[in-house]
């Protein structure tokens, strides 16, 4: 198994728990799920940024900004929840 395979799974997990926060088996299987096809997607795009006069090796800064942003998504839900 190789180091890139594990850094997807664990994106894929931190976004989905992130986004959905689930509390329950069933919900938190959905939230890997949708968190590797929104991850699949963001590495797509990151790929394609040549349009946006990117080049294809940006593709790790623009992962590291997905999952930052995802692990900022529940501090703020937090705080507006309080508010």
């Amino acid at each position: 198994m190789g180091t890139g395979t594990i850094i997807i799974g664990l994106a894929s997990v931190i976004i989905g728990e992130s986004l959905l926060s689930p509390k329950k088996i069933a919900l938190a299987l959905i939230a890997c799920i949708l968190g590797s096809i929104l991850y699949r997607i963001a590495i797509g795009l990151a790929l394609s940024s040549h349009q946006l006069g990117l080049a294809p090796t940006d593709v790790n800064l623009l992962t590291a900004l997905l999952v930052i942003m995802t692990m900022i998504i529940p501090k703020i839900k937090k705080g507006q929840r309080h508010d």
